[in-house]
């Protein structure tokens, strides 16, 4: 009689990911669920922390991951595997026979996530343990700089899920992947004189719900990344929010290890000077950022609104340590600017046309009428709501909104229809 596998030994990715593979075996002529053709998943699913891992490798170390994928192929369709008696209880209740190699990637990998401090193995863990000398993987991986050591040393920037715990907008920027911005030049030459300071530069940027402070620091990220300005930091960096949830120690952890000698982000700091009663993070967790605030090899960014930062101006670690920059809700007019940067995407997002004059709209509505939160983020959310509805009524066809005509065409009125509905 065959042993099956624990099913708490592979996190839900990993049992995916396995799933996915056992899927495949009628196309590879396999009777067992190989670590090759698992790792072939891995270097086809973008979204597992396994190719999360390869792909920040990949950069790291100059290799390619199509040849990679070529190479895993040909191994896959050759290595058949001997069978270790144990069955893997699929996503969907079917057992798969295990090769032995595979119950050696598991173990290992299960052996990683324990010494982590983590309940179960992912594709992270099982990656790391697909580089090890027993496994017929490990020629493949480790001449191209693939080894136990440089994935384990990642581990910490990927969640369980494979979302990057931290983004780093300098590189995205550099790799073409920011989105446009519209820049509040008097606003960032304030923020860059604060950031030259010698001594107490963190920042914190003070301002309502929706002003652009989350925008203000893309801008700078944007120009570090451009090389035009004199600071002298590598790069620009925010933990996952998700990531903060899950794991908030090994998130703040990795934030810092990849924005020393750069900016740390910080949304809502003042989450991170909550009392007992009140707080949102373990102690450990806001003593990482409260000795940050103290070091020079990296800048904090934070962000509060004024209530938030009238008690965390009560902190002597924040009155000695950083500096104050208020962030207005953006006029009217700079707000027509940043909503003819979303143009694009609207249209692309709802299948419609966008004209200037709904955007316009849109400002001077949000302007006077949505009170709960202020521009350009009122006017950005009226526009989507607007897009939503005209791309409603071009579906369905919808008689009880005779405001809104089914043209394909965001217009004044469309703006008008939906500002009233909110």
């Amino acid at each position: 009689m065959k042993n099956v596998l624990n099913p708490n030994i592979p996190s839900a990715e990993l049992s995916r990911l396995m799933t996915t593979a056992a899927g495949r075996l009628r196309d590879y002529n396999l009777k067992l669920l190989t670590p090759q053709i698992l790792l072939r998943v891995f270097l086809e699913d973008k979204e597992s922390a396994a190719f999360k891992l390869l792909q920040q490798l990949a950069q790291q170390r100059g290799f390619n991951l199509k040849e990679l994928e070529g190479r895993v192929e040909m191994m896959a369709r050759h290595a058949p595997g001997r069978d270790a008696q144990f069955m893997f209880t699929d996503d969907f209740g079917k057992d798969i026979p295990l090769a032995e190699e595979t119950l050696v990637v598991l173990d290992e990998a299960f052996g990683i996530a324990q010494a982590r401090e983590e309940l179960n193995a992912g594709s992270g863990h099982a990656l790391a343990a697909m580089c090890q000398q027993s496994v017929t993987t490990y020629a493949a991986l480790n001449r191209l700089g693939i080894t136990p050591a440089a994935v384990i040393a990642l581990l910490g920037e990927v969640t369980a899920e494979g979302a990057a715990i931290i983004h780093d907008w300098v590189q995205e920027a550099r790799d073409g992947r920011a989105l446009p911005i519209f820049s509040r030049e008097k606003l960032l030459q304030e923020l860059f004189s604060l950031l030259a300071l010698s001594n107490g530069r963190n920042v914190i940027l003070v301002g309502p719900e929706g002003a652009g402070r989350r925008s203000l620091a893309h801008s700078l990220a944007q120009l570090l990344a451009e090389g035009k300005t004199n600071l002298n930091l590598r790069s620009l960096v925010q933990m996952n929010e998700a990531a903060l949830l899950e794991n908030p120690l090994a998130a703040i952890r990795a934030g810092m290890r990849r924005a020393s000698g750069g900016i740390l982000f910080v949304p809502d700091i003042d989450r991170f000077f909550a009392d007992r009663l009140r707080a949102k993070f373990p102690e450990q967790v806001n003593r990482e950022l409260h000795k940050a605030l103290l070091e020079p090899e990296t800048v904090i960014l934070g962000t509060a609104t004024p209530a938030a930062y009238d008690l965390l101006s009560r902190e002597r670690l924040i009155r000695q340590n950083s500096q104050r920059l208020d962030v207005p809700p953006a006029s009217r007019e700079e707000t027509v600017q940043i909503l003819k940067l979303h143009k694009g995407r609207l249209e692309s997002e709802y299948d419609l046309e966008v004209s200037d004059e709904a955007l316009t709209m849109a400002a001077n509505l949000a302007s006077q009428y949505i009170q709960t939160i202020v521009l350009p983020a009122s006017a950005v959310q009226l526009a989507d709501r607007a897009c939503a509805l005209v791309r409603a009524v071009n579906i369905e066809q919808t008689a009880n909104l005779p405001q809104a005509q089914p043209n394909r065409r965001l217009d004044q009125e469309d703006v008008m229809a939906a500002a009233s509905q909110m």
